[in-house]
């Protein structure tokens, strides 16, 4: 139990220097107008978030635990991509950043996904994968935007978006195998075992 507080007081630490880092890069690379456009669009997924946290994201912690993880997964994707895609055009029709409006969708969608999937470590009571994940966030978006920046010489603000909806997506890809496998796997492999063991029980001869 103090060993799980440790990690996670640690992990928390690491998610705050690695914010104040990205904050500062952010600030030098694009100035107080691109940092205004990131806070922007930052807030406004977030206010997709708090819709889309009504079936996703943490509230999968808690139907996780009394209903099939199966379930909750389906219904908690699909409520992601509708909320994901849906929110992100009413705030295009308000001219809310409406010409960063598929980077939005993009963050919006895939951060209800992964939110969904790292709800589910606390519901299954896996708080060690839950605090490497919420880490991974902000290290694999700094990495992202260094590939992105250093490596194809991409400068502008648009870097910070395609950069987090890389990390997003395939942290969300990670997480849902992971999350899966003690779930759906699983139960796929117990069901074809199952289909085969009648199949040999047909074709023995009496």
């Amino acid at each position: 139990m103090q060993l799980t507080i440790i990690k996670t007081f640690v992990s928390r630490f690491l998610i705050l220097i690695l914010s104040f880092g990205l904050v500062i890069y952010s600030t030098n690379m694009w100035g107080s107008e691109g940092k205004g456009t990131i806070s922007i669009v930052v807030a406004n997924a977030a206010a997709v978030s708090f819709f889309s946290s009504i079936f996703s994201g943490s509230s999968a912690s808690y139907f996780a635990s009394r209903f099939k993880i199966e379930k909750v997964l389906l219904y908690a994707y699909l409520w992601s991509l509708l909320t994901g895609l849906l929110i992100p055009f009413l705030f295009s029709l308000a001219s809310i950043q409406s010409e960063y409006l598929l980077y939005l969708i993009g963050i919006s969608v895939f951060s209800s996904l992964l939110s969904t999937n790292i709800s589910l470590f606390i519901g299954t009571q896996n708080i060690r994968k839950f605090n490497v994940y919420t880490v991974l966030q902000q290290l694999v978006h700094i990495i992202f935007i260094g590939i992105l920046v250093y490596m194809f010489g991409k400068k502008d603000v648009s870097v910070y978006f395609l950069a987090q909806i890389g990390c997003l997506a395939l942290l969300f890809l990670t997480s849902f195998f992971r999350s899966s496998k003690d779930a759906i796997f699983p139960k796929y492999h117990s069901q074809k075992r199952w289909a085969e063991i009648c199949l040999n029980m047909v074709g023995k001869p009496s």
